[in-house]
């Protein structure tokens, strides 16, 4: 991503860059010592601002006892800020130029999105097409099931003219399997070992069904990891994934449950299968539909499949820069 942003700035003139959803701060100091940009971070977690302060400490501490060598000619700014939907365009530049100590009303800065959670994604395209500093993005977006899928001026889908003239929609269902990967999958497939841990999905859609019978607004609702073993019973798994929910199925529910997944679970997998055929079509929809709006907004454009695909699934980047 770093050097994807820096053969942009080639392209922009533009070395200024806002790392949003920096975390602790991998990216920026890639891109501050790595390639000489001058780095605003956005990071609306408290404790991972603090904390990418500290390893920029002891960053520097270690290029200075080993005399490296490094391009960096501004320390990094982070911001503890959350850049909601409806943030404001003046509020952001302003932030900016705080942040780089500029106050001349034409200073240039690029944006950098590394996993954009949900509406992160399309509210950072919204930011840089309506603001006339910003020359150019650079975001490879996840969770595309928490975008928000109703018109609106925050929708997260659709976002182009084109897409909203033909009135396409997409629904959660599609969203959530364009987050999986084909790819990590496939292998599991292939060796028997990986292939029976896949009996993990039909515990995820019976506890869905016991979820929405006790209380209706529990559908789709977020429940913790668990790793399958050949020890793990259904019980047991409805346990760990519900430890932090005020919800224990009784033991008749899951019992009767457990009789129905030994029989069916491979027809869960296959149903799973099918479904994640169609999870690459998803995700191009939700990508065209975010270029063209770009190009709407007189951007060159173009979609690269910047990182290998089996260590991060989402691993196509946007990366845009107005004319």
């Amino acid at each position: 991503m770093a050097r994807i942003c820096y053969e942009t700035a080639l392209k922009s003139n533009c070395f200024y860059l806002v790392d949003i959803g920096s975390g602790l701060g991998h990216l920026s100091r890639m891109l501050s010592y790595g390639y000489g940009f001058k780095v605003c971070t956005f990071e609306a977690d408290t404790s991972l601002c603090v904390i990418a302060k500290e390893l920029d400490n002891k960053f520097e501490k270690a290029l200075k006892s080993k005399s490296l060598l490094h391009k960096s000619t501004f320390k990094t700014v982070h911001v503890n800020k959350r850049i909601e939907p409806d943030f404001q365009i003046e509020d952001f530049v302003k932030l900016m130029k705080e942040a780089f100590n500029d106050s001349n009303k034409n200073f240039k800065f690029g944006i950098v999105g590394l996993h954009p959670c949900g509406n992160l994604g399309s509210t950072l395209l919204r930011l840089y097409n309506e603001c006339p500093n910003a020359t150019f993005i650079n975001i490879s977006s996840c969770c595309y099931m928490k975008l928000t899928l109703q018109p609106s001026l925050i929708a997260g889908f659709p976002l182009s003219n084109y897409c909203k003239d033909k009135n396409f929609n997409l629904t959660y269902l599609s969203c959530e399997i364009a987050c999986h990967a084909i790819e990590n999958y496939v292998e599991r497939l292939k060796t028997p070992q990986n292939y029976n841990m896949l009996k993990i999905h039909a515990y995820r859609a019976a506890l869905e069904k016991i979820m929405i019978s006790l209380d209706e607004n529990l559908k789709h609702s977020a429940v913790c990891s668990v790793k399958y073993d050949e020890s793990l019973s259904f019980k047991k798994y409805c346990n760990k994934a519900l430890k932090h929910k005020e919800i224990v199925p009784s033991d008749r529910i899951t019992s009767f449950y457990e009789e129905i997944i030994n029989k069916t679970w491979k027809n869960v997998v296959v149903f799973y299968s099918v479904r994640l055929l169609l999870a690459p079509l998803v995700e191009t929809i939700i990508l065209f539909d975010r270029l063209l709006y770009a190009e709407e907004c007189n951007s060159y454009c173009e979609i690269l499949p910047a990182f290998d695909c089996n260590i991060s699934p989402r691993n196509h980047v946007l990366s845009a820069r107005k004319k």
